[in-house]
């Protein structure tokens, strides 16, 4: 993941207050990262807030990298100069989302525990921090 500006962060917070409410589907990338996290309910503005963090990193859907991490899972291309990766499956994307979330950086584990918690507002200050 690359850092998030205060611009985007901005955006995510307007996103998750106002933004369009995105019930979540079986398949759902949001539902399915948040439920190897550890959150089996995660409530709409939880999901809002991955959705509008997503539409910050401007990964393509086709990457399975929603947002964009350079963990080093399963069968990837480097897709820029940041190390971003490309993946090939869902399943490696997520894994890889996974194991990046829950590393020890500034901001890490307030953004893993809002997450889990559904404490956007912690999640935020994660984000803002990593």
């Amino acid at each position: 993941m690359k850092p998030i500006h205060l611009a985007a962060l901005l955006i995510i917070a307007l996103y998750v207050v106002a933004g369009p409410r995105l019930l979540p589907t079986t398949s759902d990338w949001r539902t399915e990262l948040l439920h190897d996290l550890g959150n089996d309910k995660p409530t709409t503005p939880t999901l809002n807030f991955l959705q509008a963090w997503a539409r910050a990193e401007g990964s393509s859907p086709e990457c399975h990298n929603p947002l964009n991490t350079t963990r080093n899972v399963g069968n990837y291309t480097v897709i820029n100069s940041h190390g971003v990766k490309c993946y090939e499956t869902a399943n490696e994307g997520r894994q890889a989302t996974v194991e990046t979330l829950r590393l020890s950086y500034p901001g890490y584990p307030e953004l893993l525990a809002g997450l889990t918690n559904n404490d956007v507002s912690l999640a935020m200050d994660g984000l803002a921090s990593s």
